[in-house]
């Protein structure tokens, strides 16, 4: 143990590491036994700071669990990631999660996970005893309680947020007691935020709170199908409470469609759900996927690539079935003009017209040479060559084409792509031995 005072950073598997490294032999309760018996750990590890203690093999109770991981607390930790068993139980998880405040009051960023239970265990965590906290990951299967929602919002430093917000959160207890017009705010220091939640209407109410002047990046996923209306009322929070709109630079809503999936008819999504969001523009990342039908039109289109000229991801992804389709091929031309960054674009759209310009004719038009993947969903289409001419003019290097159209529309679709990948090589863009990116 010579080395140990210069040991800085202690982990076990992680589950979240790649299966390669997951493989790796995990740490034996009886060897860990032997080393804590004799030793003080902040004695033995003097510089330790960051913690992962995710997998631990062979312990004999929940007990041990705990006697093993509790001597590693202490005020030097900035970081700590832990893994909590399935056989531990709820008190028990709660007499560990008191520790954390009192015996690592330093922590800077902490990582909670559990595996798959019948019900969420909600964590009630003295997040004000933790005044350097930063960073809290908390996974799906474990929540946290209203209180300690509460008590984050007001921590100075703290920059990311990552949990479940389902049935534990009550917005009325929320903002009992709460200062939302303090010298701080709510959330004022927040940069990054993801959660997963049953529906909108809770990260709605927070959003009607949060007074961040840094917002970066909001992630949700959500279990329930959400209405056109609920998406809205949504945005407009995001929009109302945005003080600096510049900022943000990425936003994903996801539907969970493993979790809750209905046969009916899917919810329409027209522009105007949409439009709060184009007084953000510095956005990269936009992308709602499997909400329902985006019957979005092409001045929208042309509003959003004037409000986002840094736009690198475009995505709308919907339902296989739908059939409204008001975007032309005409209508993409100011993403390309005004979005030279742009890589990646997901849209349905009417490729049945097809209108080259005569600035594209004579090899004068925009020209995107960065955009690499399209999904064109179950885009209508004609006439694959005329398409084929006209993606190739404005999207001259596309690698990869995503299709989920019928027989007749993929079959359309991949000989537009062949014809492209055609030019391609005639161009000198693509070898001819490239393998084919059709999907």
């Amino acid at each position: 143990m010579a080395n140990a005072p210069r040991i800085k950073h202690l982990g076990a598997n992680n589950p979240g590491l790649p299966r390669i490294q997951r493989l790796l032999p995990k740490i034996n309760v009886d060897i860990l036994h032997s080393l804590l018996e004799n030793c003080d750990m902040p004695s033995l590890l003097p510089s330790l700071s960051r913690l992962t203690f995710t997998s631990i093999s062979g312990y004999r109770s929940v007990a041990d669990f705990f006697r093993y991981i509790s001597p590693f607390l202490s005020p030097k930790l900035t970081y700590l990631s832990f893994h909590i068993p399935q056989e531990v139980d709820e008190c028990e998880i709660d007499a560990l999660i008191e520790q954390i405040p009192r015996k690592a009051p330093n922590i800077e960023q902490l990582c909670l996970s559990s595996c798959f239970r019948s019900h969420q265990v909600v964590l009630s965590l003295t997040t004000a005893n933790l005044p350097y906290l930063r960073e809290l990951t908390v996974n799906r299967f474990l929540s946290m309680s209203t209180r300690s929602i509460r008590e984050l919002s007001s921590l100075r430093f703290f920059q990311d947020l990552s949990l479940s917000l389902k049935v534990s959160f009550d917005i009325d207890k929320f903002v009992e007691g709460l200062d939302v017009h303090g010298s701080h705010g709510v959330f004022s220091t927040l940069r990054r935020i993801k959660f997963h939640t049953d529906t909108l209407l809770p990260c709605t109410s927070l959003f009607n709170l949060i007074q961040s002047d840094y917002l970066e990046e909001i992630t949700v996923m959500v279990d329930e199908q959400q209405s056109a209306s609920r998406v809205a009322d949504f945005l407009n929070a995001l929009r109302q409470s945005s003080r600096v709109p510049s900022t943000l630079r990425s936003i994903c809503v996801r539907h969970n469609m493993q979790s809750s999936f209905s046969g009916d008819a899917p919810f329409i999504f027209n522009s105007s759900v949409f439009r709060p969001l184009l007084q953000f523009n510095k956005l990269k990342t936009i992308k709602f996927m499997n909400l329902g039908l985006y019957d979005l039109d092409d001045d929208f289109l042309s509003d959003a690539a004037m409000s986002w000229p840094d736009l690198e991801d475009f995505t709308f992804s919907r339902f296989p079935w739908s059939s409204t389709r008001k975007v032309t091929l005409q209508g993409i031309l100011p993403l390309v003009s005004s979005c030279p960054n742009l890589y990646s674009l997901h849209i349905t759209m009417d490729a049945t017209s097809v209108e080259r310009t005569a600035e594209h004719k004579l090899g004068a038009g925009p020209v995107n040479h960065n955009l690499k993947t399209l999904n064109v969903g179950d885009s209508d289409i004609q006439n694959p060559s005329d398409v084929a001419e006209f993606l190739f003019d404005i999207f001259p290097r596309l690698d990869m084409m995503f299709i989920h159209g019928g027989s007749i529309i993929f079959d359309r679709w991949q000989e537009v792509h062949s014809r492209m990948k055609q030019m391609q090589v005639k161009a000198g863009y693509r070898s001819i031995e490239d393998d084919d990116t059709l999907f």
